[in-house]
């Protein structure tokens, strides 16, 4: 475990900014730059085509931020995908000086471009101030304790959140008993976005607080996340005493002793 942290704040420059089920993300963005070069070498005397290319490359990686939004900062999330969306926007605009349909779109055309370029010069210096802010208000980056406007909205206090979680152990242990078979059936009543996120958030509960859990919960932890913790199971030995098992970071289990 102590390798695998050495080796996290190796490269903790890469990945602090991105939340850390996709820290990976910065793969993204290093791809994008020589992609968004590539039109113009590609086809040099096509400019309809380049700019076509571009747009398609600007819209997927568009489509990847809202996807994942890996940011941690909830404001950065907001900030890169609205810029993005412009530049899609002044694209599309551009490709409409290719067709030659008089001076009327041509003027319109130049109206909806001064439009966007301001709305991106207004972007880039709410950035900059946010970013002079940041300097002097110093918290961790995408954490309850940072700035509302960071964060979007106020966030729940960490007690409270304790205090919610503790009522629903409660509430499971006491009033719960014989009515599993319910509690199922509501499950799945749920959406897929429902159950997709209550098993991320217990997935978050089990590594980064070393729960330990039944073998039949949750037996793998999540690959792509990194986790600050482990999680251990319940194991039941030949006599009947339980011991623990840690899941180690290739998927395999080792006991107490850590073997």
């Amino acid at each position: 475990m102590r390798c695998v942290l050495c080796r996290l704040a190796a490269i903790r420059f890469l990945i602090f900014r991105f939340r850390p089920n996709v820290w990976y993300f910065g793969l993204v963005l290093l791809a994008r730059g020589p992609l968004l070069s590539m039109p113009g070498v590609i086809a040099t005397n096509m400019p309809s085509l380049q700019l076509t290319l571009m747009h398609m490359i600007l819209l997927g990686s568009l489509c990847l931020q809202l996807w994942f939004l890996p940011w941690k900062s909830p404001i950065l999330n907001l900030v890169d995908g609205v810029s993005v969306s412009l530049l899609v926007m002044l694209l599309a605009g551009s490709l409409g000086y290719a067709d030659s349909s008089g001076e009327d779109a041509a003027r319109v055309l130049s109206l909806f471009g001064t439009v966007i370029s301001s709305l991106m010069v207004v972007i880039l210096g709410g950035m900059v101030m946010l970013g002079l802010t940041a300097l002097i208000y110093r918290s961790a980056l995408g954490s309850s304790k940072e700035l509302r406007i960071m964060n979007l909205g106020k966030v729940p206090e960490e007690k409270d959140v304790f205090q919610s979680l503790l009522d629903v152990a409660t509430f499971l242990k006491e009033d719960g008993q014989g009515k599993e078979a319910t509690f199922i059936k509501d499950l799945s009543n749920l959406s897929t976005y429902d159950i997709g996120t209550i098993t991320r958030a217990i997935n978050i509960l089990a590594d980064d607080l070393n729960m330990t859990l039944s073998h039949g919960s949750l037996r793998k932890s999540s690959s792509r996340r990194i986790a600050t913790g482990t999680r251990t199971f319940r194991t039941q030995g030949l006599e009947g005493t339980c011991g623990h098992q840690k899941l180690k970071p290739n998927g395999r289990y080792a006991n107490s002793r850590g073997e």
